[in-house]
């Protein structure tokens, strides 16, 4: 998930995606960050930690700086994320245990610039509640993208807009 809500931000910075497994870099990661020459590194896990990468690149000879994004969990994250675009107008929201509604708006969301904030069905959690409370007033439209059953219309009434002027719900009877 956190590779998901990170695809706006790698737009933004016109930046690759590097997987890792958990706490290691792979091989085909390191040599990736060697043949773009990479100066900066986003993490977007709490798997990896500053500290540890820091020493891992300059035992590899690498200076990279490494911006910390990963939270405490994914609700934290997706907002440390979305904190790092700038002119933000629109946001996405999205099931936070089920990535199949994140994946089918990841693209879109990058291309336009949309935070895709996660949440819980029955509750908007403190850090998006909180990031959404600092740009209420230059979001133009929220997509909910999943139905009821996913994202109850109580923390649909909680997102910024009004419906049927800048709200909407993006669902369907099923995922296809």
């Amino acid at each position: 998930m956190d590779a998901l809500t990170a695809a706006p931000l790698a737009k933004s910075l016109d930046a690759p995606i590097l997987l890792t497994r958990g706490d290691k870099v792979p091989d085909a990661t390191l040599e990736a960050l060697e043949q773009l020459q990479v100066q900066e590194v986003y993490t977007v896990t709490g798997a990896l930690k500053k500290a540890d990468l820091e020493k891992f690149f300059a035992d590899k000879e690498l200076e990279i700086t490494i911006t910390e994004l990963g939270g405490k969990d994914r609700f934290e994250t997706s907002a440390n994320i979305a904190d790092q675009l700038e002119n933000v107008e629109n946001v996405v929201i999205a099931y936070a245990y089920k990535n199949a509604d994140a994946v089918s708006v990841a693209s879109a969301a990058a291309i336009e610039n949309m935070p895709i904030l996660l949440t819980k069905k029955n509750v908007l959690p403190d850090p998006q509640a909180d990031y959404l409370a600092t740009i209420k007033d230059q979001v133009q439209k929220t997509y909910v993208v999943g139905g009821e059953a996913a994202i109850s219309p109580e923390v649909f009434a909680e997102l910024p807009g009004t419906e049927d002027e800048s709200k909407f719900r993006i669902a369907g009877n099923d995922r296809s």
